[in-house]
């Protein structure tokens, strides 16, 4: 009795963590206790970063109670996450009112932040703004022996959050590198350059816009 007491804990134990923990951390760490091993292994991968954030959620949450903006960053996030999930793509981190999401195929990337600007559940004058960038990254352990995060570090993923600065409630703006590596025909605007804070050299980027494919480039500061 005690052992099955014993499992029935395990089990629920593990799907408690499941939820709290990146779908790529998780999957790593069921692989290795497989084969008796503890450490996960930095690895260097090419991968496509989504970061979105709320706009003026800060200011709109400062008369909240602490329940009210969880459930209110949830309305958001629930179906944002399901948007994510249903693209192949994984949730790296929730960061108060930002989340970061990650995936291998960048034309994944770019339809799940099509159909996250298209969830009408929101409540009015919320709006969610989203960067995309593409690029080299380490997936790397962060902290010691006893916490520790597994997660993506590299300048890539410091510039989809630059790029996600830029970009405009309800928008979703993505940098050259990810536009060249896209399959699929989407209606984007010219090449814009941004300057974004930390960067030595400015960010060439582009607007998702609906429909096929771009028109005439051009180019503008801002």
């Amino acid at each position: 009795m005690q052992l099955n007491t014993d499992s029935i804990r395990m089990t629920l134990m593990q799907q408690i963590i499941r939820q709290y923990i990146s779908k790529s951390t998780w999957e790593k760490a069921d692989f290795l206790s497989g084969e008796g091993r503890l450490h996960i292994e930095e690895e260097e991968l090419e991968i496509t970063c989504l970061f979105a954030d709320i706009v003026s959620f800060t200011r709109i949450s400062e008369n909240l109670k602490p329940k009210a903006v969880i459930a209110r960053l949830n309305i958001f996030f629930e179906p944002a996450a399901a948007a994510v999930y249903a693209n192949e793509g994984d949730i790296d981190k929730f960061m108060g009112d930002a989340f970061l999401a990650i995936f291998k195929d960048p034309d994944q990337a770019v339809q799940a932040a099509i159909e996250i600007q298209k969830e009408r559940g929101a409540p009015k004058g919320l709006r969610l703004r989203i960067g995309i960038n593409t690029g080299k990254v380490i997936r790397g352990n962060v902290g010691g022996d006893l916490r520790k995060d597994n997660t993506i570090i590299g300048d890539v993923v410091n510039t989809a959050s630059r790029i996600e600065s830029h970009s405009g409630a309800g928008k979703i703006l993505i940098s050259e590198d990810t536009a060249k590596k896209l399959k699929k025909k989407y209606r984007l605007s010219g090449p814009l350059t941004i300057e974004a804070k930390g960067k030595q050299l400015p960010i060439t980027v582009r607007w998702l816009q609906s429909g096929k494919s771009t028109g005439k480039s051009r180019k503008k500061k801002y």
